[in-house]
This record gives structure tokens, sequence and C-alpha cells, in this order.
């Protein structure tokens, strides 16, 4: 298990990065995809880490990363920006989306 402690000081941070693209382009820089991914999973059991799973979210769609097809149940990701994000037959059943720009995302 991962230590919140490890997780890179830019990356958790007491807020989600909204739409500063600035801030969620030098996340893309210094995060694998892989890790993303790792913090939105983790979020599901644990809200601490809601804001770093919100901006990895924001991240993976910013670098184009599909979410079509994906279980997102119960994941904890305020105040992402997902707009135009593609979430075709996609699970968010109990997600937490609240304060997230779905602007021109596809929920079917």
């Amino acid at each position: 298990k991962i230590s919140l402690l490890s997780y890179y000081p830019l990356f958790i941070n007491a807020k989600s990065y909204g739409e500063n693209l600035h801030l969620l382009k030098m996340t893309a820089e210094q995060q694998s995809k892989e890790k993303l991914w790792h913090y939105i999973e983790l979020s599901k059991s644990d809200s601490r880490i809601k804001y770093a799973a919100s901006n990895a979210i924001a991240t993976l769609r910013l670098l184009g990363e599909p979410f079509s097809g994906k279980n997102l149940t119960n994941i904890k990701v305020p105040g992402s920006y997902l707009r135009g994000a593609i979430f075709y037959s996609s699970i968010l059943r109990n997600a937490n989306l609240k304060g997230v720009n779905l602007t021109e995302a596809c929920l079917e």
C-alpha cells in the first residue's frame, strides 16, 4: 500500500486544479498514466486523496486518455475539469462528481 506521503507534493494539493491547464500540463509531464489511474482507483476507498484523484482524471483527459468502458464506481473526483471527455459505457455509480465540468462530455 502506498503512503500518502509518497505522493508528489504538487499533485496532492488541498484542492482540485480545476481548469488550470498550466498545472495540469506540469502534472502530465511528471506522472505516468499508470500512476494517474492508481490515484483514481485509490479514491474509491480513501477520500483523503480525492483532490489527487481529481487532478489525475483531469490530467488524463488532457492527455486524451479514453474513459469509455471503465468502471468508475465510487470514484471521488470533485472539481475535475472533464470538458469534452468521453465516457461511453462507463459506470459512474456513486461517483463524487461535485463541481465537475462535464461540458460537451459524452455520457452515453
